[in-house]
């Protein structure tokens, strides 16, 4: 577990500071509309950059549980 969260941890903080934002607010329950208004940018933008950012995390745990 604590590995995994290393993993996790360390996919957040390679992203640029906007895209760790919308995980982060993302997993504490915000939604793109509540992100969108908070951050300032369109909701478009929280969309995709919460897709992209998704889509990194997911090949990064592939690739540690294919080890």
């Amino acid at each position: 577990y604590k590995e995994l969260e290393k993993i996790v941890t360390g996919v957040i903080f390679s992203l640029s500071l906007e895209a760790g934002a919308i995980i982060e607010l993302k997993v504490h329950g915000f939604t793109y509309k509540e992100i969108s208004i908070l951050l300032d940018i369109p909701m478009s933008s929280v969309e995709f950059k919460s897709r992209r950012a998704r889509r990194i995390l997911r090949k990064k745990i592939n690739a540690y549980y294919c080890k």
